[in-house]
């Protein structure tokens, strides 16, 4: 004969929980218990028993520092919590367990946490974050294969669209998740979508589509009478919107005799219905009586709200009490031990302590017969040092003077080097300034020779003008390498020196009628070397050049002076100044900051009063030849 009372499977598991030992017996004991408390509580029972148990979860997994026992508990205590209510706290509860599953790379978990923390969001009208949690949550709950939940983001996507106004994005999302709900298949996913799709058609006044998403959930619920119910004060809402008032009214009253628990926001929406019927109809008596139905059901909704932060007040201010008396019994438990231990120590110390003096006195005598020897030694090794130290310092001496001579012939031989690797650039310099301009020069002058020989009156304008470009370009081809193979080795350096090719530069600037620029120096030739006076030169030159191209000046000054240990190039202009992306994105002003380095020289930029630009090189007596 079967037994009367068959176990349930919370009487198997709470026997199960019996029989391991108690909390902190050991780990492999503690994990167990953990594990059964969390499938306890998600089986069907009262939310507040269920908290509790995860509450025991989250401690005993705390104690025992198990990660996964923690991201379990509290991500189905956020869950409880929300379902109460509180979402506050699920939203606290949800992240812990989402930031330890990421730990874990637990996508099951991390899907779950991010789904009901999107739903708790949206609870606390945080439509935004709701919105990115639901959208993270999408491809975890998809990719660890919770198809369920990831359809229901899909669907309150929708919802938060719908809250916007946002209709015919709304609709975009339910027929989304309605094409994916067909493997599997869930009919509660169906429900959501087609009741949904019927409210977003019904607020842009597309009745008739609003009323087919309607029976189809009719259709689809036929065998849940609060569902039909439900589906009807929808479409008598929609039939007053018509204003079909009577068919309207007619369908409500039959729909709320046929109820039989209807959800509170159900009656809510029921009664409404049913008071502007009954209104329109000027049965005021009955208007009167769905209208306070419906009042007082919405008094007892907030009452209910309000009970349940009261009760999770409530419930937090239990858990810190008893978190605190916990903790003050484990602190007096581990005052105990350390007061044990302490005593225990002050004995093994005191009987080292005697122990050590006895060592230390044996040691003490033979470490003074050690150091008497060592004194010996000492003494004989100060007499050495001592005789050492009076040679040293001629040694050091010596050594000195010998290191002064050899860097001062290293020196030499680098200058000698320096010499000869830029008279070999001199040489270079000068075959490829002669191959330009003999060679390169006399090729395009006799192209030009050749082309001036075409009869230009027999040519089209059009020929003219190719023509005329042609011997241009030939003309600025030809000045072009006359200027390249003059400034590869400028005569006026190599037979005069620095400061006469300096002036030469500005003499020939000055015939042009661009700009008058005055020339002073009192360089004397020879105080630098070649490649040095090569590199001032140059700089010189592309100072002088960026003047013409972009300072729009009239004039300026160029100077090289001799004043003490210094010689200085100084450029200055009365033009617009050097654009600020220019000083360190500038190639011309890269090139001249190279070549400066190269001298070794300092180069400065400043600007000119009122306007214009001064750039200095300055280059120490130590650096001369």
């Amino acid at each position: 004969m079967a037994d009367a009372f068959a176990f349930t499977p919370v009487d198997s598991l709470r026997k199960k929980l019996a029989q391991i030992p108690s909390a902190n017996h050991s780990f492999e004991n503690d994990t167990a218990r953990i594990k059964l408390l969390c499938e306890l509580g998600k089986l069907a029972m009262p939310d507040d028993t269920a908290l509790a148990l995860f509450q025991q979860a989250i401690g005993l997994s705390e104690k025992q520092k198990w990660n996964r026992g923690l991201m379990i508990a509290n991500c189905y205590y956020g869950y409880y919590s929300g379902r109460k209510g509180y979402y506050y706290r699920a939203c606290e509860h949800l992240l812990r367990g989402l930031h330890i599953a990421e730990e874990l790379h637990n996508k099951s978990y991390r899907g779950f946490a991010l789904r009901y923390l999107a739903d708790n969001y949206l609870n606390l009208n945080a439509t935004g974050k709701a919105m990115a949690y639901y959208k993270a949550a999408m491809p975890v709950l998809l990719e660890a294969g919770d198809t369920l939940r990831h359809l229901v983001c899909i669907n309150n996507i929708g919802l938060i669209q719908y809250q916007k106004a946002a209709y015919d994005k709304a609709i975009s999302f339910f027929n989304l998740c309605l094409k994916k709900n067909r493997s599997p298949y869930f009919m509660e996913v169906e429900g959501y979508c087609l009741i949904n799709l019927s409210a977003c058609y019904r607020q842009k006044k597309q009745y008739t589509q609003a009323l087919t998403y309607l029976d189809l959930f009719r259709k689809l619920k036929q065998e849940d009478t609060n569902e039909v119910t439900f589906a009807d004060t929808q479409k008598a809402r929609i039939l007053l919107l018509q204003g079909d008032t009577r068919q309207a009214l007619n369908l409500a009253k039959k729909a709320y005799r046929r109820n039989t628990g209807l959800m509170s926001n159900a009656m809510i929406e029921l009664n409404e219905v049913l008071y502007l019927g009954y209104k329109a109809t000027e049965n005021y008596r009955s208007a009167l009586a769905h209208h306070e139905e419906l009042t007082s059901i919405q008094a007892k909704d907030r009452n209910d709200m309000q009970q349940k932060q009261i009760n999770a007040l409530r419930f937090e201010y239990e858990n810190e009490k008893n978190k605190i008396r916990v903790d003050r019994l484990n602190s007096n438990l581990a005052q105990k031990d350390v007061e044990q231990v302490m005593l225990v120590g002050s004995i093994v110390i005191f009987l080292l302590f005697i122990g050590l003096l006895i060592s230390n006195n044996y040691i003490l005598n033979k470490k003074n017969r050690q150091i008497l020897q060592v004194q010996h030694q000492l003494a004989a090794s100060n007499q050495d040092l001592n005789n050492l130290n009076s040679t040293l310092e001629e040694r050091v001496l010596l050594r000195t003077s010998e290191l002064t001579e050899a860097n001062t012939e290293l020196v030499r031989k680098n200058r000698e080097i320096q010499e000869a690797y830029y008279n070999g650039q001199s040489i270079e310099r000068k075959r490829v300034a002669s191959e330009l301009h003999d060679n390169l020069g006399s090729t395009l002058a006799a192209l030009k020779w050749q082309l001036t020989g075409f009869e230009v009156e027999n040519l089209t304008s059009q020929e003219q003008q190719i023509y005329t470009n042609l011997v241009s370009t030939l003309n600025q081809a030809y000045l072009d390498v006359r200027s390249i193979s003059h400034n590869l080795m400028p005569p006026e350096l190599e037979k005069l020196g620095l400061s006469a090719a300096i002036e030469t530069q500005v003499a020939d600037l000055n015939r042009s009628g661009r700009i008058v620029l005055l020339f002073e120096s009192n360089y004397r030739r020879g105080l630098l070397g070649k490649k040095q006076e090569m590199e001032v030169y140059s700089i010189s030159r592309e100072l002088i050049t960026n003047i013409l191209k972009h300072a729009k000046a009239s004039a300026g000054q160029v100077s090289i002076l001799v004043t003490g240990d210094f010689i200085t190039l100084r450029v200055s202009d009365n033009g617009l100044g050097i654009r600020s992306d220019l000083l360190s994105n500038g190639i011309g002003l890269k090139n001249i900051r190279e070549r400066a380095a190269a001298i070794p020289g300092e180069l400065h930029l400043t600007s000119a009063n009122p306007s214009g630009t001064i750039i200095t090189l300055t280059v120490s007596k130590d650096q001369w030849v």
